[in-house]
C-alpha cells in the first residue's frame, strides 16, 4: 500500500494509576514521556485544520513504537531518520509535506508499517503487534486496542497497570 493512501488515515485519526505523571505510555519496554507528546503537539499543532490533541499525538507515538517493536523482534531496525527519509521519497506524501513539512513525524507510523511490510508478512506482523503490551497513563488516557488509538477517557479502556 502506498503512503499516499495512508495520508487520509491521518485525518481520520484526528477526527476521531501511574506512579510517574511524566510517562504518557509504555509500549513493551519503551516508555513514551509526556514531553515527547508535547513536543509532537508543538511541532505539529494541527493537520489540515484539525487540532493535534495529546491523545492524537500519543496515538502516533504508540503506533510508531509498536511497529518498531515488531521490527526489532525480526531483526529490523526502524530509526526515525530512516522513516523520515522514506516519507520524503514517497510521491504521495509530497503534497502533504509541501503544505506542512513540520508534521513529517505524524507520518512515521505509516512509513514504519510500509518498511516493515517489505520484510515481515502481514499476518505474522499482526500477531506480533497484538503481543506487545500497551499501557497508557490512565490519569489522562485509555487505549483502544481494537482501533489502535489512544482515547481521552480516564482509564476506561486502559489496563490499570503501573507504568515504568
Amino acid at each position: 500500500m502506498k503512503l499516499a493512501r495512508l495520508v487520509p488515515l491521518v485525518l481520520v485519526a484526528l477526527v476521531g494509576c501511574s506512579p510517574s505523571p511524566t510517562t504518557a505510555a509504555q509500549v513493551g519496554d519503551v516508555s513514551i514521556s509526556q514531553q515527547r507528546v508535547m513536543n509532537l503537539m508543538e511541532t505539529c499543532p494541527n493537520v489540515q485544520g484539525n487540532e493535534v490533541t495529546d491523545a492524537v499525538a500519543l496515538t502516533f507515538l504508540v503506533r510508531t513504537e509498536l511497529i518498531r517493536g515488531v521490527g526489532a523482534k525480526n531483526g529490523i531496525e526502524l530509526t526515525d531518520q530512516q522513516m523520515r527519509d522514506f516519507v520524503k521519497q514517497e510521491e504521495g506524501a509530497s503534497e502533504f509535506l509541501a503544505a506542512q513539512p513540520e508534521c513529517i513525524d505524524i507520518l512515521l507510523p505509516q512509513a514504519a508499517s510500509l518498511l516493515l511490510s517489505e520484510k515481515v508478512p502481514a499476518e505474522e506482523a499482526g500477531a506480533q503487534l497484538n503481543a506487545i503490551k500497551v499501557v497508557v497513563n490512565p490519569r489522562h488516557f485509555g487505549w483502544d486496542a481494537d482501533q489502535a488509538v489512544v482515547v481521552e477517557e480516564s482509564g476506561s479502556v486502559s489496563v490499570p497497570d503501573t507504568l515504568g
